[in-house]
């Protein structure tokens, strides 16, 4: 299967009949969609190069052209162990509003869709090498500010994620003399210092970008910086669950702040779960948030906390049924 992001003027040959059809997963216990044939080489599927745009892409183009957001599911986890209310699916009305954007634009948009899916694939270095062929492109430099600086942060995200620091910082240094951001990159410098465990500083940096006074403020940001404050004095003041996680969610688990897209309340589904594990050990609500972060977004890292949340299910399940045969011994 091709990894390529799909674009439609490369097509050598359209198969009749047969582009657009689903590429199912070879298992028949399940039916998993892999994705959807698109193009070949040849006059026919079973002669020729065929190409396929994988699921996870797929998301991405639905949800980057209409609006339309695909839950994922992973084979085997029951509904009680995902949090929330019952996924509402978005409907697409078959009207697409058009956006006045420049041809660079348009080109940067299919770009970012591309690199995002990527990274979602996890291959993490081919992210990093399509980043910086982006930033040395000749159009890159009549791109607006915000769709240069989305690039970038996307290259954050990938340093951060592989520990690259002097990657992180020397770019981080560079977006501040191009006027891309001030200080530092607040959403970065709130994951990496709360999963540095450097509280203090998580709560510096929730405080001062509440507290800014410039207009108008990003809403996820906000958002993001009222939750992770919250989480991160779950440690240093020692607060009782309702006082933290409690005052995040309503009473259908949904977390309270707004956000541009429900794909983007996925981070803080995550640092719940991962709160409610590591801090407060109530594995079964870790399991069940990191689960509702898997459901609705788009990072697949989160697959590593998910399996970390289940190891530690597990070890206090088998701890407690020790203690309980010790007990009756």
């Amino acid at each position: 299967m091709d990894d390529n992001f799909i674009d439609a003027g490369s097509r050598v040959c359209e198969l009749e009949g047969l582009s657009g059809a689903p590429v199912w997963d070879d298992n028949a216990d399940a039916n998993g969609l892999l994705g959807v044939f698109t193009s070949a080489y040849g006059a026919t599927a079973l002669l020729s190069k065929t190409y396929v745009t994988k699921a996870q892409q797929l998301r991405a183009i639905m949800k980057e052209r209409f609006g339309v957001l695909i839950e994922r599911k992973l084979e085997g986890i029951p509904e009680e162990d995902v949090a929330g209310v019952e996924f509402q699916p978005i409907t697409f009305d078959g009207c697409i509003e058009p956006v006045g954007k420049s041809e660079g634009e348009k080109w940067i948009d299919e770009q970012l869709s591309g690199l995002r899916c990527i990274i979602e694939d996890l291959k993490l270095q081919k992210a990093i090498d399509r980043g910086n062929e982006l930033i040395q492109d000749s159009r890159y430099s009549d791109l607006s500010k915000e769709s240069r600086r989305k690039i970038k942060q996307h290259l954050l995200y990938c340093y951060e994620i592989t520990d690259m620091d002097n990657e992180f910082e020397q770019l981080e240094a560079q977006m501040r003399a191009e006027g891309l951001i001030k200080g530092h990159d607040v959403l970065r410098e709130l994951t990496r210092t709360f999963m540095r465990k450097q509280f203090h500083e998580t709560i510096e940096a929730a405080q001062h970008y509440i507290d800014e006074l410039d207009e108008p403020k990003n809403q996820n940001l906000l958002s993001f910086a009222k939750a992770f404050r919250l989480l991160a004095m779950a440690y240093t003041e020692d607060l009782a669950v309702e006082d933290t996680i409690g005052k995040l969610l309503d009473e259908n688990e949904k977390f309270i702040y707004p956000t541009d897209e429900i794909e983007d309340e996925a981070l803080v589904y995550q640092m719940i779960g991962y709160v409610y594990g590591e801090h407060y050990h109530d594995y079964v609500n870790s399991v069940r948030f990191i689960n509702r972060s898997y459901r609705v977004g788009y990072d697949s890292i989160v697959l590593e906390s998910l399996g970390a949340a289940y190891y530690g299910l597990a070890m206090h399940d088998a701890i407690r049924s020790l203690l309980s045969i010790l007990v009756i011994g």
